[in-house]
């Protein structure tokens, strides 16, 4: 996968494999759980259900997604996903489906991509279209997910820890992920969050970036001045 190559050495934990359990018809749905949980035995595991098995469109996509989960959960030696909260259970997976099946060449990657080019969500704001107007722009911009690397390593690298040092202290806010992802993409992405993300004023029709974003960005650039675009 274009996201797991290179030399990753302990970025996943002293095991670096994915455990996949399927199940037919029951457990329907799926779930990841990462290296430092018990339940399964502290190892990165994709749990997933489904009534069959046999090749069908759509199929490989389940899978794809919770190993996404595994990424932005377990990757650079830090377990949680402070951005989580802001992109939801399937916003990264959107764009971590698109980047392997485009590596991979599997057939369902055209019909994957135009499918979620066209999909909207209701957050952070109704009609949201996270994939065609944040996601894709970034993926096509670096030609690849040199981008979302780069933003899950300035994390490890800068974002704080629990006392153990192995997991994030907290989630990011909305301008800390603006800030993030702007140093990881070497450049300003306002703009760019404004079409994604913006919102009409109350007295312009042209949307704009909340107040409490903005004042969220501004303390970030103080607070990580070592993010530098």
């Amino acid at each position: 996968m274009a996201l797991l190559q290179g030399d990753v050495g302990d970025d996943f934990g002293a095991d670096p494999r994915v455990y996949a359990i399927f199940h037919q018809g029951r457990h329907y749905g799926g779930h990841a759980v990462g290296r430092t949980d018990p339940v399964k035995g502290y190892r990165n595991v994709i749990d997933v259900g489904d009534g069959s098995w046999h090749p069908r469109p759509g199929l490989d996509e389940v899978t794809t997604h919770e190993i996404s989960h595994l990424v932005e959960g377990e990757s650079n030696g830090v377990s949680g996903s402070p951005a989580y909260p802001l992109w939801g259970d399937s916003k990264w997976a959107e764009f971590f489906i698109h980047d392997v099946y485009a590596a991979l060449g599997v057939r369902d990657a055209v019909p994957f991509r135009n499918r979620v080019l066209q999909g909207s969500d209701d957050f952070p704001r109704p009609g949201t279209a996270w994939f065609r107007d944040w996601f894709h722009p970034m993926w096509i911009d670096a030609h690849g997910p040199s981008t979302m690397v780069a933003f899950f390593r300035l994390l490890a690298a800068h974002f704080p820890r629990d006392q153990s040092g192995t997991r994030y202290a907290r989630d990011l806010n909305w301008g800390e992920y603006l800030h993030f992802t702007s140093a990881a993409a070497g450049g300003d992405l306002r703009r760019r969050a404004v079409r994604a993300f913006g919102v009409p004023q109350q007295y312009s029709t042209a949307p704009a970036l909340p107040d409490a974003w903005i004042a969220q960005w501004d303390r970030a650039r103080d607070e990580f001045p070592g993010l530098r675009y």
